[in-house]
């Protein structure tokens, strides 16, 4: 049964409001996994705007943030070779131009990921006002 079904079947205002509360808690999780991927795709493209300068970079030193605020100084080396997280905790060396092109491949996933999520989030927008006018027609 689609979504608008179940809120046109309601038979009372306590069925709607339940539905309402689900709806609810699962606007708030899309909102939430939205705003965490916003801060994944933010991370990704400060990497990318690295990697555009790498040319320029190597021999210098420079600040390196550690977590919790903190930073070490380091030197780049010339190589040419960037260490990449690729998940489950696997690090792989890859050259610039590589590394790039999976920046470039994981910034389009997040981005359709959160195109998607946000479309979501507006379908179930949809669904809570339709169940704020049903509420009030049964109250009637």
């Amino acid at each position: 049964m689609a979504e608008n079904e179940y809120i046109s079947s309601a038979k009372s205002i306590d069925e709607l409001r339940y539905l309402q509360q689900l709806y609810q808690n699962q606007y708030m999780s899309i909102a939430q996994e939205v705003s965490n991927r916003l801060d994944v795709l933010k991370d990704f493209g400060n990497s990318q705007v690295a990697l555009e300068h790498m040319d320029t970079m190597g021999g210098k030193q420079t600040l390196m943030h550690i977590g919790g605020g903190a930073y070490l100084s380091s030197k780049i080396n010339e190589s040419g070779k960037i260490i990449m997280n690729v998940g489950a905790g696997y690090l792989v060396e890859k050259n610039v131009p590589d590394a790039k092109a999976y920046i470039a491949k994981i910034l389009d996933k997040e981005t359709q990921y959160i195109n998607r999520l946000n479309k979501n989030k507006k379908e179930i927008e949809n669904a809570l006002i339709e169940i704020s006018y049903r509420v009030e027609e049964l109250s009637r």
